[in-house]
């Protein structure tokens, strides 16, 4: 018997929006790794929304109160995650966050890149209180 698989939505917080961020849990799975590779801090994954542009902190102990439905029986194209380092403000305060942009398979790092200068900072903070500062760099 073949366990279901899950695919989560993770709410994008900017009001106006109210569009989410659909992964499957082996995507979830391979981010949560891929950060872990990256740096310490992956109590909360910093995501940015496709749609309005908006980068938030979803704090993975808020993962059994997202949406969860049975993934799709066919499998789809895997999206290409992309992971940006970021700032946060003119302060230096040595806080490094990583941010995961996820996307259709074929959207190229340039393009990517071009985008990423009109992102929405708003919800991203580091523990200090400190905002991201742009430009944000691939690792």
């Amino acid at each position: 018997m073949e366990l279901s698989r899950l695919e989560y939505h993770i709410p994008c917080p900017y009001s106006e929006c109210g569009a989410y961020i659909p992964l499957h849990e082996t995507i979830l799975e391979g981010i949560v790794q891929g950060l872990a590779k990256l740096t310490t801090d992956v109590g909360g994954i910093t995501f940015q929304c496709p749609q309005c542009k908006g980068i938030f902190v979803f704090e993975r102990d808020r993962l059994p109160d997202v949406l969860a439905v049975s993934a799709p029986a066919v499998v789809q194209t895997e999206p290409r995650l992309s992971f940006l380092a970021a700032r946060f403000c003119k302060s230096n305060c040595g806080v490094r966050r990583i941010v995961v942009a996820v996307r259709p398979a074929g959207e190229t790092e340039e393009q990517l890149d071009i985008e990423s200068r009109t992102w929405e900072t708003d919800h991203a903070w580091c523990p200090n209180y400190h905002q991201i500062v742009p430009p944000l760099s691939f690792v």
